[in-house]
This record gives structure tokens, C-alpha cells and sequence, in this order.
């Protein structure tokens, strides 16, 4: 076997073991992404205000489902981590989490 496809498989190897972590971890889908944007627009933009906000808003009810926010900055195209704030997206389930006390 030469060096070129043992790389190959390699590469094939590693991205199946990726594509299943992310399956067996939970991850989140595009879709999970799209309804956080839509949801929390108004609190994740560039330039908008910090805010806690309210445990039973839909953003934070959709944000509290998603296991890893990270996963979301990962399906954001460049036109919106333009518009998006990425810190912010972190941030939003420890928002939601501030008025449980």
C-alpha cells in the first residue's frame, strides 16, 4: 500500500470517528441553530444589550435543549457570525440560568 492511500484511509477513518462522536454526543442540527438565531435575534445581535432573560422565554427554553451552544457557532454561515454575536450565543443558557436564583 502506498504512503497517498494509506493517508486516505486515514483521513476517511478519522472523519467516520468525528461524524459518529457527534451522533453519539448529541451535537446539535442545523435546525436547532436556525431556531436559536430566530428566537434569541433580539438579544444575540451585534450591538444589542446585555439581558437576563425571562427561564420561561422561548429562547431560553430552545436554548436550555441545545447540550452544547459551541455546536451552534459551528453551523453559522460567515454572512451571520456577521450579524450574530458569537460570545453571546455562549452565553445563553448561562443568561437564562441567572434568574433561577
Amino acid at each position: 500500500m502506498t504512503f497517498g492511500k494509506f493517508a486516505t484511509i486515514v483521513i476517511l477513518l478519522a472523519c467516520t470517528l468525528l461524524t459518529s462522536f457527534n451522533l453519539v454526543t448529541g451535537g446539535c442540527t442545523e435546525q436547532d441553530k436556525d431556531e436559536i438565531l430566530n428566537l434569541c435575534k433580539d438579544n444575540i445581535k451585534r450591538g444589542a444589550p446585555v439581558i437576563t432573560l425571562p427561564l420561561d422565554c422561548p429562547c431560553c427554553v430552545k436554548a436550555k435543549k441545545v447540550k452544547d451552544m459551541l455546536c451552534i457557532l459551528q453551523w453559522m454561515t460567515f454572512p451571520e457570525k456577521r450579524i450574530y454575536d458569537e460570545y453571546k450565543i455562549i452565553r445563553l443558557q448561562w443568561w437564562c440560568k441567572v434568574n433561577q436564583v
